[in-house]
């Protein structure tokens, strides 16, 4: 059996502060602002090079993700 060790990222920050925080996106828990991501991705995009990950390179990770899955 499978075991998968994901977490819920979050593309814009749910609080001020946090990385790629936006005031005015409205509620950070939909599903258009959320990935799946493992564990040291997750902390690699929030805590260590939060800089590097914008919110355009991380929607278009999940623009990718979702198409590759659609399309099988």
């Amino acid at each position: 059996m499978p075991v998968f060790r994901l977490e819920i990222a979050h593309i814009r920050a749910e609080n001020e502060g946090g990385p790629r925080y936006d005031k005015g996106y409205g509620d950070p828990d939909v599903f258009d602002n959320l990935l799946l991501m493992c564990n040291m991705h997750h902390k690699m995009i929030d805590k260590i090079e939060p800089d590097r990950h914008p919110v355009d390179r991380l929607e278009g990770w999940k623009r990718a993700r979702e198409a590759a899955r659609s399309s099988r």
